[in-house]
Parts: C-alpha cells; sequence; structure tokens
C-alpha cells in the first residue's frame, strides 16, 4: 500500500509518500547492451535496484571485460571494435585513438 511513512519497496513507485520513488534502497548502475554481446554502452545507462532485461551491471563489466570498461568508458575504443575483437578472439587493445 502506499501512504506517508510505508516502507519503501523497490518498484519505481513513492511507496512513503515523500516524493521520490525507491529512496534509501540499494541501486546500481546497469549499461544497455543492444546487440547481447555482453558489453554494454557506457552512454546508455539506467539506476535500478535490479539489473534490467537487456543491460549488463557495471561491476560485472569491471569483472569480466576490463578491457571494455577501461577503454570504452574512456572511450578509446569503440564498443563495435570491441565487439570486432571478441569475434576475432583478439583480446588485446589497439592503440588509444586521439581526442
Amino acid at each position: 500500500m502506499i501512504y506517508p511513512g510505508a516502507t519503501e519497496l523497490c518498484n519505481a513507485i513513492d511507496d512513503d509518500c515523500d516524493g521520490q520513488s525507491d529512496n534509501g534502497l540499494s541501486q546500481q548502475t546497469s549499461y544497455k547492451d543492444n546487440d547481447g554481446d555482453g558489453y554494454g554502452n557506457p552512454e546508455v545507462s539506467t539506476l535500478s535496484c535490479s539489473k534490467p532485461t537487456g543491460y549488463v551491471d557495471e561491476t560485472w563489466a569491471k569483472e569480466h571485460h576490463n578491457l571494455w570498461y577501461e577503454a570504452v568508458k574512456d572511450q578509446t575504443v569503440s564498443e563495435e571494435e570491441l565487439a570486432a575483437r571478441k569475434a576475432g578472439g583478439s583480446g588485446e587493445p589497439s592503440a588509444a585513438k586521439p581526442s
């Protein structure tokens, strides 16, 4: 039920009527993975209590794809280039692109 003083639930609703939904709950940043390759897009993110379908969470990205996290987040390598490397089996980054 929604009423002043209610316990806030992770449901994108302002359960306790304080003007904020899901406040005080642990939330995580997740990145959209449009093509399903396991690499999220660092430019398309959402903050939520749980990882939405079609997203990669930041913790997983850091643990399993350090190349993705460092290079794409810093925008030195495109998401498409990383996908091409994954398909070709090369895990080594190329020279950083000048900014």
